[in-house]
């Protein structure tokens, strides 16, 4: 009970130090959520003006009719409803000359024999006349609205052609209706469309990469700087004199690491769900896609328990908690060797580099493709081995799972075991990587 009591007492002196110092609590926690919470509310507000704005069909049409017919009056009329501003012009050369000097924002042509050709069975020809004004994705969107809604008026035109001859438009359209079988392991899914789930698959092997990415550099760069906090205010010597083993000394401040990141993560977790969540309450931009794939999240629910089941997920959370513990104890032993919290953050990057790097690496590579042994071997390379975890469970390569557990296990422990030996030590007191040139 002393021993625990010891721990306890040093673990919330380390939980206060880091809340009440302003270097981590202002720089490492409030001011990147403040700054992300702005940066999500900018985005979903700055999207949904402008994608309501693009879905809102209104612009001026300079209209040339050549044709002058029933077909011709019922396109322009299809216009208006759709609340464009309609005003005609006697010849090409007006409707490109406006549009270079931005008096109008479209130009559309109708060319004879519209209306005759379409009641005979041949396609109307029409000339559409418009500008790129800015290289922005929600600028070539409003420029292409006028080509989204006379897409759009095809295929109306095209199922009121259909119905005039008694065909089924569901067959003339789409005349061959695939079931699709995915067969996965021993597992076989049902799906109409099979984008989904490959889809969702993928996004799974980008994601995990980048939480780990994300989680792993925050915690790098927060117990780096609490040590060069207290080794700049002289205070890591009174930490060292205090009555507790080096190795629970370490533990401490991975601990302390690792709640305040997990308070963090909470707040960056609620922070992207509501992202996500007025994401999907956006309106859809292309409005000449009329066949959308839709998918609740029930559905999505199971298919990914069809995937990854409980042991799947209890694997991937158990190792990346033990890789968070590694990257965490090598931050500790690379800010020992520094002097202040500048030379200590710096410090960070050699490690999220190198974690950045085999992250990305992860996204892009097959390894299906790849040979056991190389497998077995990438399975023990610290870093990279934790970014391929996710593939290696999809693939249900359990033995290659538990060897990237066990050698990620051993490389902590290592890691701690060092950072325990170099803390024991009054050399890390004088030894600095980083030292202040001399005036």
């Amino acid at each position: 009970m002393v021993e625990l009591s010891e721990f306890t007492v040093i673990l919330i002196k380390e939980l206060k130090s880091i809340i009440r110092d302003p270097k981590i609590l202002i720089a490492m926690i409030i001011v990147p959520i403040v700054i992300t919470s702005v940066m999500y509310l900018l985005i979903t507000q700055s999207m949904k003006q402008s994608i309501t704005e693009i879905t809102r069909e209104t612009g001026t049409i300079a209209v040339l009719d050549l044709d002058q017919s029933e077909w011709s009056f019922n396109l322009i009329n299809y216009l208006k409803e759709k609340g464009y501003t309609i005003i005609e012009t006697c010849c090409i050369e007006d409707i490109v000359e406006n549009i270079r000097s931005n008096r109008i924002d479209y130009g559309l042509v109708v060319l004879k024999d519209f209306s005759k050709n379409i009641s005979e069975n041949k396609q109307g020809l029409i000339e559409i006349y418009l500008s790129i004004r800015s290289s922005s994705m929600f600028s070539i969107y409003r420029d292409l609205r006028l080509f989204y809604s006379l897409n759009d008026y095809n295929r109306n035109l095209s199922k009121v052609i259909v119905e005039k001859y008694g065909l089924n438009s569901s067959y003339l359209f789409n005349p061959v209706l695939s079931y699709n079988n995915i067969i996965y392991k021993d597992i076989q899914i049902k799906l109409e469309n099979p984008v989904i789930l490959s889809t969702l698959i993928s996004s799974t092997s980008f994601i995990y990469p980048v939480l780990v990415l994300i989680l792993s550099s925050f915690l790098v760069q927060l117990s780096a700087t609490s040590i060069g906090v207290e080794k700049e205010e002289k205070m890591f010597e009174t930490l060292l004199s205090l009555p507790i083993s080096r190795f629970k000394l370490i533990i401490v401040k991975i601990t302390a690491s690792i709640l305040i990141s997990l308070i963090g993560l909470i707040i960056y977790a609620g922070l992207f769900t509501w992202l996500l969540s007025s994401l999907i309450n956006i309106p859809s931009v292309e409005q000449s896609v009329d066949t959308t794939v839709s998918i609740d999240l029930n559905e999505l629910t199971n298919l990914l328990s069809k995937i990854y089941g409980l042991h799947d997920i209890l694997l991937v959370i158990v190792c990346t908690g033990v890789f968070i513990i590694l990257i965490l104890s090598l931050s500790i032993i690379t800010a020992l060797f520094t002097e202040d919290v500048r030379s200590a953050q710096l410090t960070t990057q050699y490690l999220i580099i190198p974690v950045m790097f085999t992250m990305f690496i992860a996204i892009f590579t097959d390894i299906s493709s790849i040979p056991i042994i190389v497998k077995y071997v990438l399975s023990i390379i610290p870093i990279a081995n934790i970014s391929l975890i996710q593939q290696f469970i999809f693939s249900k390569d359990y033995v290659l799972v538990y060897i990237v557990l066990l050698s990620t296990t051993i490389y902590a422990l290592v890691s701690i075991y060092i950072a325990s030996k170099l803390v024991s030590t009054e050399r890390v007191l004088t030894f600095k990587i980083f030292r202040k040139k001399r005036r």
